[in-house]
């Protein structure tokens, strides 16, 4: 008995307008194909439940009804429900890049850790997309670093995969008494488990979000194990470390992460939005503490709006020279404007006043390495949308799973000479329309 639908070939067409070149993935509720939106000539992906089992079919309609109650950019969302060869199906945005538990491995294999930051940002854009799930009536119940995709280019955080989402103001009962327990137990609430006839709600959400947080900013799970009885065992008794003893920086965190993983649900933080202001709070911290080791800096791009703006952020003056020259030779007639800067703490400064659109970037710095200096760049108004090319000799391949968690895809390495570098730049720029193919006509940028 098949388990989800089966496409004999490349290219079927789904619904008269969705054309499906490959599988992504497949689990418990179905498989995941990239396809294309032929009519809107945009990439798509595409759900397909599982036909073998009954109540699998309800719960995989209430997951396309959960993601299409949902408007939050963290949040992945849905474009049309149907049904295919007897399996039905729900089209979803397609969101270019890796989950979140790929990177934290990545770091944690390089001997690295996610950048502070960037961490406590991520869990915090996650919160926020949480909190409309929940003004929407939904629980997601299997929150996990695999169930969020850092999209790449942006370094946007998105929430997918709610297949095990409920209604919060009805309890399943009745037709789906049958259902199996559902879940991760490395992420899962103490009640979830224990407590007979415990369904999903707000305060197990907030304990799986915890728990996903405290693996992001320690590189290492509350509760582990290789047996999953255990793991459920240690979720009921076991009190974990605080995140200072991982990190000793996160001291401020501590009080909220022992609450939010306590083992009674009423000792919790009764909203999301509550375990969020916290981490917010803290961002500002680090924010401020920041700036106060920055100097005064008086100079800006001091150009039109419509003119693209470039910064360079090098402390090797020969480098930035030779970066200034590509930039300006790449845009030939058309306006650019450039700056350099020698330092992280520098650059931070002006991008506070001016955000460029798009930033030559070294990983080593005074100050402030590229990695951090760029976490904190993306979380800046606008910030997200901004380009990165890494040019660095020190940016091996740890240094590059950091810069993808901050959605970076453009690297050179050093020593770069004039040409690849004006290439470079070109291409970047021609991607996003700052820059036209002859260089002869300025276009108008945000």
């Amino acid at each position: 008995m098949r388990n989800s639908v089966q496409l004999d070939a490349v290219n079927t067409i789904i619904d008269g307008r969705y054309r499906v070149f490959r599988e992504l993935g497949r689990g418990g509720m179905g498989s995941v194909h990239r396809a294309e939106d032929m009519h809107l000539e945009r990439p798509v992906a595409i759900k397909f439940g599982r036909t073998d089992i009954p109540w699998m079919t309800s719960r995989f309609r209430k997951e396309a009804a959960a993601l299409a109650a949902i408007r939050n950019e963290h949040v992945a969302a849905i474009h049309a429900y149907g049904e295919h060869d007897g399996a039905p199906f729900f089209v979803m945005e397609y969101i270019r890049g890796e989950n979140l538990a790929t990177i934290v491995h990545q770091h944690r294999k390089a001997n690295a850790r996610v950048p502070l930051f960037r961490g406590v940002e991520i869990i915090s854009e996650i919160a926020h997309g949480l909190t409309a799930a929940h003004a929407a009536g939904v629980i997601h119940g299997d929150l996990k670093t695999e169930n969020i995709v850092i999209e790449r280019g942006t370094g946007r955080p998105v929430l997918v995969d709610f297949g095990l989402s409920h209604d919060s103001e009805r309890e399943l009962k009745g037709a789906q008494q049958d259902e199996p327990m559902l879940g991760t137990p490395h992420y899962m609430a103490p009640e979830i488990y224990w407590e007979d006839g415990a369904t999903p709600n707000a305060a197990s959400d907030i304990y799986s979000l915890a728990i996903l947080g405290y693996e992001v900013l320690t590189g290492v799970l509350p509760f582990d194990s290789p047996d999953a009885l255990t793991i459920l065992e240690m979720q009921r008794d076991v009190v974990p470390p605080p995140l200072s003893t991982f990190r000793p920086e996160l001291q401020p965190l501590d009080d909220l992460f022992a609450r939010s993983l306590a083992k009674r649900p009423e000792d919790r933080p009764r909203t999301v939005g509550a375990f969020r202001a916290p981490l917010v709070a803290f961002q500002r911290h680090l924010a401020v503490e920041l700036a106060s080791h920055e100097g005064r800096v008086s100079e800006t791009f001091g150009a039109s709006q419509e003119t693209p703006r470039i910064m360079i952020v090098d402390d090797e003056h020969v480098f930035a020279r030779l970066a200034t020259r590509a930039a300006n030779l790449a845009y030939g007639e058309q306006a650019v404007n450039v700056i350099s800067v020698d330092s992280g703490a520098e650059a931070l400064a002006r991008a506070r006043r001016e955000l460029p659109q798009l930033v030559v970037l070294d990983y080593d710095l005074p100050e402030l390495n590229g990695v951090d200096l760029l976490s904190h760049m993306r979380a800046l108004p606008g910030g997200e949308d901004m380009e990165v090319l890494v040019v660095s000799g020190e940016a091996g391949a740890a240094e590059r799973w950091r810069f993808g968690i901050l959605g970076v895809r453009d690297f050179l390495e050093k020593p770069v000479d004039l040409v690849k570098l004006i290439s470079a730049i070109g291409t970047v720029s021609r991607r996003r329309g700052w820059l036209t193919w002859d260089g002869k006509r300025a276009q108008t940028v945000r």
